[in-house]
C-alpha cells in the first residue's frame, strides 16, 4: 500500500532557531528522505512553503472566493506532503525517522487508489532494481514533457489540498464526486498541469506519529481534531498562482469544503513528481 505522510510544523518556532539549528535540522531531514529513497520505499513528496502564501478557495453559490492565507488559522501548519510504499508498522517506523516527528507530529493516513484518475498520465514505468529492500519492486514513475510546456516559460508546482467535512456526501454524491475528479484529472493533463492526485479515506483511519525525548508516540486518529478534514490532494503545474486558484474552483469537494492552494519548494533531489 501507499500511504501518505503529513509533516506538520510550527513555523513561527523553526523561524526563530539559530540558523546552525535550522540548517542541522534542514540536513537531518534531506537524510531521512535520501535513506528512504536508497531502501526502495519513497515515491514522491513536496515540501510546502509557509502558510502565509496560500490561498483558499470556496465556490459560493456558484462564485469563487479565494481569501489569502491557509484553511486553517491554527499553531502548526502542514509543511510537507511525502508518500511511501509500506505497510503502516514500517511506515511509521520511516515517519518517526524524520526531524519533524521530533519537532512536531507527523500524520499517516493511506491512499485511495482510483486507477482511472491517474491512467491518462504519460509516464515511462521503471521498476527499482536491487535487493536492499522488500518493496524493490515499487514502481517509480519518470515524467515526460507535455507538448503544452514546449514555450518553454517558468511553471510552479502547487498542492491543492482538498479540506471538507467528512460527513458532508452520500455514497451516490461520493461516486459521483469520484468520477468528475476523473474528468477533471482528465482535462488538467490534457493541458499539461496535472502532475499527481490521491483522495483520502476517514480521519479514523490516521496514526499520529511522534517523537518525545528519544521514545516514539503513536495515536490512532488524525493530528487535528477539526470539524472540516483534509479528504486528498492534488498536484498541478501552472505558470501562475491565478491559474493554480482557477484549477481549485474546478475540483467538485470546493462546492461542499475548502481548497488550500500553497506553492512548493523545490528541493533537487526530493521533489521527485
Amino acid at each position: 500500500m501507499r500511504y501518505l505522510c503529513l509533516r506538520y510544523e510550527e513555523e513561527a518556532k523553526l523561524r526563530t532557531l539559530p540558523g546552525a539549528e535550522a540548517e542541522a535540522i534542514r540536513a537531518e531531514h534531506l537524510a531521512a528522505t535520501e535513506s528512504i529513497q536508497q531502501d526502495g520505499h519513497y515515491c514522491c513528496g513536496e515540501i510546502l512553503q509557509p502558510a502565509d502564501t496560500a490561498a483558499t478557495v470556496r465556490v459560493q453559490n456558484g462564485i469563487a472566493v479565494t481569501p489569502d492565507g491557509a484553511f486553517a488559522e491554527s499553531k502548526e501548519q502542514l509543511g510537507e506532503v511525502l508518500i511511501i510504499a509500506h505497510d503502516l508498522n514500517e511506515t511509521i517506523q520511516v515517519a518517526s525517522k524524520l526531524p519533524s516527528a521530533r519537532l512536531d507530529t507527523n500524520e499517516v493516513r493511506p491512499v485511495l487508489e482510483i486507477p482511472s484518475a491517474n491512467s491518462c498520465i504519460l509516464t515511462e514505468r521503471r521498476r527499482t532494481m536491487g535487493a536492499r529492500s522488500p518493496y524493490s519492486h515499487v514502481e517509480r514513475t519518470t515524467r515526460v514533457a507535455h507538448p503544452a510546456h514546449s514555450d518553454g516559460g517558468l511553471r510552479m508546482k502547487y498542492p491543492l489540498l482538498i479540506y471538507g467535512d467528512e460527513q458532508a456526501l452520500t455514497e451516490t454524491e461520493r461516486q459521483d464526486c469520484y468520477a468528475e475528479s476523473t474528468q477533471l484529472v482528465a482535462n488538467l493533463h490534457s493541458d499539461g498541469q496535472y502532475l499527481g492526485a490521491h483522495p483520502l479515506p476517514p480521519t479514523a483511519m490516521a496514526t499520529s506519529v511522534r517523537v518525545r525525548d528519544g521514545k516514539r508516540l503513536v495515536t490512532d486518529g488524525p493530528f487535528a481534531e477539526t470539524r472540516e478534514q483534509l479528504g486528498g490532494y492534488s498536484l498541478v503545474e501552472v505558470k501562475a498562482r491565478d491559474e493554480a486558484i482557477a484549477v481549485a474552483a474546478k475540483i467538485p469537494m470546493v462546492r461542499k469544503g475548502t481548497v488550500e492552494v500553497r506553492p512548493v519548494i523545490e528541493i533537487p533531489g526530493i521533489s521527485q513528481f
